[in-house]
């Protein structure tokens, strides 16, 4: 039987001294500023849900998305991070959203009133903030009418239009794939 303070000893001695844990993560101090270098979007009648995909060049605190049809009523849902480079250099979040069978029981983050058949007439506003989540460093709008969020409940003033979209690609099924979404899951 071995002793316990020889096995302890054993059990240290195979623990050298390895690199740092961080020795490729960059400065926390020196965050790199976040901007939007993709985003997807899909729509599913038959499972009935939206997602959306939003990838940054750096990592960042959060990522928002506001929608309308109208003005008279405004979503706001919050992202959930997906994914993200050891490195900092960049970072997916992603946001799936039921469509209520109810629009009076659309709960933000989770549901939403607007349909697939809606999206024409929808107005969309992504934001994303620094890494401390105090402040957005990116914005872009898009949709029928995107002056409609000017001056939604904690949206960004933005008047930086979504680029042309892109062919979907591994977004097979995406209703919309602009810029760089491959890290991302979907």
């Amino acid at each position: 039987m071995m002793r316990p303070c020889l096995g302890l000893a054993l059990a240290l001695a195979g623990c050298g001294e390895g690199p740092a844990l961080t020795a490729d993560l960059p400065d926390p101090a020196q965050p790199g500023v976040p901007d939007i270098s993709g985003f997807a979007m899909q729509c599913d009648v038959v499972r009935g849900e939206w997602r959306f995909y939003l990838r940054a060049t750096a990592w960042s605190g959060g990522a928002r998305l506001w929608l309308t049809r109208d003005g008279s009523i405004t979503e706001l849902h919050t992202f959930s991070p997906a994914v993200a480079a050891r490195d900092g250099s960049w970072d997916c979040h992603e946001l799936e959203l039921s469509i209520a069978a109810d629009q009076r029981e659309a709960a933000s983050g989770s549901s939403t009133r607007f349909r697939c058949d809606d999206l024409d007439a929808l107005s969309f506003r992504l934001a994303i903030s620094d890494t401390d989540d105090e402040r957005w460093t990116d914005c872009r709008s898009f949709g029928a009418d995107p002056t409609l969020l000017d001056g939604a409940a904690g949206a960004p003033d933005c008047s930086v239009a979504l680029p042309e979209a892109d062919e979907p690609g591994a977004f097979d099924d995406a209703i919309l794939v602009v810029g760089d979404v491959a890290d991302c899951p979907g």
